[in-house]
């Protein structure tokens, strides 16, 4: 990911687009915040996030790129059917693609740094009503699955800013996933954090691919439930007991 990165910030600067470069993996949700709330439109033409996402790994042979239009959204198939078309249009001509050196155009300003993880978790905990985190969490603790993924550090930093005890599985960097086949965070692949949770005593387990966008939760009893189980549980509480009404 660093990689593939850093070409495309090489591409993006040599054809006069200024390009926001994470310093280290960032998790989607991150990216898309930033090109969202500290920039904005008109002034953002996408985010490009170069990740495998929860697929396996296919070591120097795959590598996933993911455009999001200014908006934040996915982008729709006639988009991406563009894209993929223009990269097999080039490949069949061999038309050189221009690029400056990542260096050089850091030196020149025509590429900047940035690293979301403060900003993002703060903006996230202004949305929280952290005394009720915090007093439900009193004297318990909860299993933080990483996946070796761009997440790490996240939940980290919000459970050190509200007082809650946690350990952490899977928290390292690695591009190849450690003892993981496949880091997607349903129950085959979260038999490591579920048995944490269930020996540690602890009240949650949370886990979340490679990029952060897709997530799981172990409960206190070691069962997992998926994004679509939670989010479901979720609109039946905001509808049933907090009676808000609308779009969901």
């Amino acid at each position: 990911a660093d990689e593939v990165a850093g070409w495309v910030a090489e591409v993006c600067a040599a054809n006069g687009i200024e390009t926001i470069l994470a310093e280290r993996d960032t998790p989607s949700p991150a990216l898309i915040y930033w090109a969202i709330e500290k920039i904005g439109e008109p002034n953002v033409a996408g985010v490009i996030n170069c990740t495998p996402s929860h697929n396996p790994v296919r070591p120097e042979e795959w590598h996933g790129i993911r455009y999001s239009p200014p908006f934040g959204g996915p982008a729709p198939t006639t988009t991406t059917d563009w894209i993929g078309s223009r990269a097999n249009q080039l490949q069949i001509t061999g038309e050189e693609v221009p690029t400056l050196n990542l260096e050089e155009a850091k030196a020149q300003g025509k590429v900047r740094m940035f690293n979301p993880i403060e900003e993002y978790t703060d903006w996230l905990l202004s949305k929280l009503d952290v005394d009720v985190i915090r007093s439900y969490f009193h004297g318990k603790k909860v299993v933080d699955d990483e996946m070796h993924g761009a997440s790490r550090g996240y939940l980290r930093r919000i459970f050190d800013k509200i007082g809650i005890q946690y350990e952490i599985v899977h928290g390292e960097k690695d591009p190849y996933l450690g003892e993981l086949a496949y880091a997607n965070p349903e129950e085959l692949y979260l038999t490591r954090c579920m048995d944490v949770v269930r020996n540690s005593g602890a009240a949650l387990g949370f886990a979340r691919d490679t990029d952060g966008d897709r997530f799981g939760v172990v409960d206190a009893g070691g069962a997992d439930f998926n994004a679509n189980q939670i989010i479901a549980m979720l609109a039946d509480y905001l509808i049933t007991y907090k009676k808000y009404e609308g779009k969901v």
